[in-house]
């Protein structure tokens, strides 16, 4: 994996680049998520439930760095895997100003405006695993997950602590990553999202 260390707002500095690459290898290799370059921390959990309608087709090949990439009755259905995925991160990242925040081994987080296009997704296949990028279009921002593991995309209802949230979760419930909408129309684009993907709860990416 290569390290891409750029800003980031950490409440104690994590210093040197070997540092954070070989925090990040670690990370992927045991949760399945890492961020490119490093931050700092938060918390919290919800419930998911499952969509019933099943993608059977195949996204391969599908450019998926677009807003609107997938039709409504793919971004509703379950399943589409690592395309899917890619699909759901880009529209949640150009949507609004977001903070990633990844738990398991400890909490790291780090804030990125990716608006007006400025997000990019790369699927790379190696050793029958699929590694989704998320990068900033200047590359100072990047979050490298093992698509395989990220079953579910949990929205979090903002009514209960204010907080408008995504959860990617694997296949036990445990979160690997979370993205805090930000901003003063966050609970707008929050529930903009969430009507383009269904209007539920639970987002399923496995097959």
């Amino acid at each position: 994996m290569t390290a891409v260390v750029g800003k980031s707002h950490s409440r104690n500095d994590i210093k040197g680049t070997q540092f954070g690459t070989l925090v990040g290898m670690l990370l992927l290799a045991t949760t399945g998520c890492s961020f490119v370059n490093v931050g700092q921390l938060l918390h919290s959990e919800r419930r998911p439930h499952f969509p019933t309608i099943v993608l059977r087709a195949s996204l391969t090949g599908r450019n998926i760095n677009k807003y609107g990439a997938l039709t409504p009755a793919e971004r509703v259905a379950s399943g589409g895997g690592a395309e899917r995925l890619g699909a759901f991160l880009y529209e949640v990242a150009t949507l609004a100003p977001c903070r990633y925040i990844m738990t398991r081994l400890g909490s790291m987080e780090t804030e990125c405006d990716m608006r007006a296009g400025r997000a990019h997704i790369d699927l790379q296949t190696s050793n029958s695993k699929t590694f989704l990028t998320l990068t900033s279009q200047d590359k100072k921002f990047g979050i490298k997950l093992t698509a395989e593991t990220v079953a579910k995309a949990v929205l979090e209802d903002p009514e209960e602590d204010g907080d408008t949230i995504v959860h990617l979760t694997d296949a036990k419930g445990r979160k690997l990553l979370s993205i805090l909408f930000l901003g003063n129309d966050a609970a707008l684009h929050f529930e903009v999202l969430r009507g383009r993907w269904g209007g539920g709860d639970t987002l399923s990416f496995s097959n």
